[in-house]
């Protein structure tokens, strides 16, 4: 692959340059992406997460108000923080017998 390389053009000029195309760098090789990705879950699985319920939340936001999040970024900050109390909130709420319980 020592041969190979990525075209990238900017996206805000019209600057264009070239990138080597290794397994080694960069992580545009997808065999390679795709094994760090498997070992990165392992390792988060064997070492990291706790042997607990988990879950996965996500929010998302309609597409009318998104570009008004768009134009007002400043206001994501208060729009996480309104996310975060109502999982906190809902969970609290469901675990009422279980002590020591908190949303990570």
């Amino acid at each position: 692959m020592a041969k190979w390389f990525a075209r990238v053009r900017c996206r805000r000029c019209p600057e264009e340059f070239l990138v080597a195309f290794s397994c080694k760098g960069r992580g545009l090789c997808p065999s390679c992406g795709a094994k760090r990705a498997a070992e990165l879950a392992a390792f988060l699985q064997d070492e990291v997460v706790e042997e607990v319920g988990h879950a996965q939340w996500v929010f998302t936001i309609p597409k009318m108000l998104r570009v008004y999040f768009l134009h007002h970024r400043e206001l994501l900050g208060a729009l996480s923080l309104a996310a975060y109390e109502t999982v906190k909130e809902l969970m609290t709420a469901a675990a009422v017998e279980e002590e020591g319980f908190g949303p990570g």
